[in-house]
């Protein structure tokens, strides 16, 4: 019996959780997200959208900025206000609302909003970033439509998924995000001469926005069918799909309205408690930083040298037979006293480092078989590397990491997107967290992410 996706049900859950997401921040002391929503021209449907956009980020707790321009507006004035917003640290987020009236340049528009406050994931360098597997900032119907399938466990992986449409703002980006998640991906529009192709989709998603195009004939019988296209006709609304005819064919199969539509909203909002977790993240960091960098040379030293003696007495740390350190920067505790008490105590010490956009591990045996690498930090020389295998980094009994923020629960914001803990996470051992004072902050859960390693424990001074 086929599954009506109620996508009205799944972007509440979704919403909620950006709720608590924002109260948790408000309780915290950081300021509420705050997004600027420019209108331009009086499109009934981007209207419809604007609305609704605004009334749930209204809903989760995040302020408005609300600017409608007439149809009239030059281009230089929608540039203008976007790099006016794009300067403002108190707008954590710019929703540009598409389509714009012509001869309004839609690509410039994009391009003048700042990547780092792209809510709806439209910016060129974010775009690249999704096709490119490392997913930071998506395109909001493609996301949502991921969180539909992720809501209804249905596994993308090995599966046959056809896409109709090839649209920048929907069938290109949502194509990498199956891509990215194992699935073998065709694209047909109606103007291909392929829509024949569409009984082959394990998945069928249609997002072209040609009313009831999707017959029973073109869906594999128990596929799942996602239906992103809306149009309006004679005052009602249809998608892509005819769905009457459709679901006694399909195992799943999304409605319009209720289905998608809530989703992309919802994703809006989720994308704006994204970013402005990021940014209120690099704020934090740059803060610390600079507290940490007016310490001086002989500070750090005493202190890197007290922590250091702290380990080397652990009962963990003396019975370890493997242990990988993270060389650091001047500023960060420095863990070569630890590199080298090891090495004389007969443990076998690895440091991660990176080759051709991989993260991997080498084991050393002296300080000289170190230079410098990416990001400033020593690194494994790359003639004659002994390349730990997935198994070793996996049985790795002790990690040692410098970090630019930690708190006492063993929470940590690391460096940029934490690059180097991709690596972390696949190490079963203990991991320990080394920290001046001046690293040290209350609870700040709320801005961790996917990317940043808990701490078992974090030692500092």
């Amino acid at each position: 019996m086929v599954v009506i996706i109620n996508g009205k049900q799944i972007a509440h859950k979704h919403l909620e959780q950006c709720k608590e997401k924002i109260a948790h921040l408000v309780q915290q002391g950081f300021p509420k997200p705050h997004l600027a929503v420019l209108l331009v021209g009086d499109n009934p449907s981007s209207q419809m959208y604007v609305k609704k956009k605004q009334e749930q980020c209204k809903e989760a707790g995040a302020e408005i900025t609300f600017v409608h321009l007439p149809k009239t507006a030059r281009e230089q004035e929608v540039v203008d206000l976007v790099r006016q917003w794009n300067g403002d640290d108190t707008i954590s987020a710019i929703l540009v609302q598409l389509p714009l009236p012509e001869p309004i340049n839609k690509e410039k528009v994009i391009r003048a909003i700042k990547k780092e406050k792209d809510v709806d994931g439209l910016h060129p360098d974010n775009l690249k970033k999704v096709e490119s597997g490392k997913e930071e900032i998506c395109p909001c119907t493609p996301l949502g439509v991921i969180k539909l399938l992720d809501a209804c466990k249905i596994e993308l992986k090995n599966k046959q998924v056809v896409i109709v449409g090839y649209s920048d703002l929907v069938g290109k980006p949502l194509g990498f995000l199956c891509k990215n998640r194992g699935a073998q991906v065709t694209h047909c529009r109606k103007t291909w001469n392929n829509l024949h192709e569409t009984i082959k989709g394990n998945i069928l998603i249609s997002a072209c926005g040609v009313s009831q195009l999707i017959k029973k004939e073109m869906v594999q019988r128990g596929a799942v069918v996602i239906d992103v296209g809306i149009t309006k006709r004679d005052g009602k609304l249809y998608g892509d799909v005819d769905f009457e005819d459709v679901k006694e064919k399909a195992s799943f199969i999304s409605p319009v309205p209720g289905g998608v539509g809530p989703m992309t909203v919802a994703m809006v909002v989720e994308n704006l408690v994204k970013l402005h977790q990021q940014q209120l993240k690099n704020r934090l960091r740059n803060e610390v930083k600079g507290k940490r960098t007016m310490m001086t040379f002989a500070e750090r030293e005493e202190k890197s040298k007290k922590i250091m003696e702290q380990i080397i007495t652990m009962q963990t740390y003396q019975q370890a037979k493997t242990v990988m350190l993270y060389v650091a920067t001047a500023e960060e505790v420095q863990t070569q006293l630890v590199m080298e008490d090891a090495l004389r105590s007969g443990k076998r010490v690895a440091l991660p480092f990176v080759e051709s956009e991989q993260l991997r591990a080498a084991w050393v045996t002296s300080v000289d078989e170190l230079e410098l690498g990416n990001f400033g930090i020593l690194e494994p020389k790359k003639v004659g590397r002994h390349v730990l295998t997935e198994e070793e980094i996996k049985n790795i009994e002790m990690i040692f990491v410098p970090g630019v923020v930690f708190d006492e629960c063993g929470d940590r914001i690391g460096f940029g997107k934490g690059y180097y803990d991709k690596l972390l996470k696949q190490c079963k051992g203990i991991k320990e967290g080394l920290a001046f004072a001046e690293q040290m902050k209350a609870d700040f859960c709320s801005l961790t992410n996917e990317y940043d390693v808990k701490m078992e424990q974090v030692i500092w001074k």
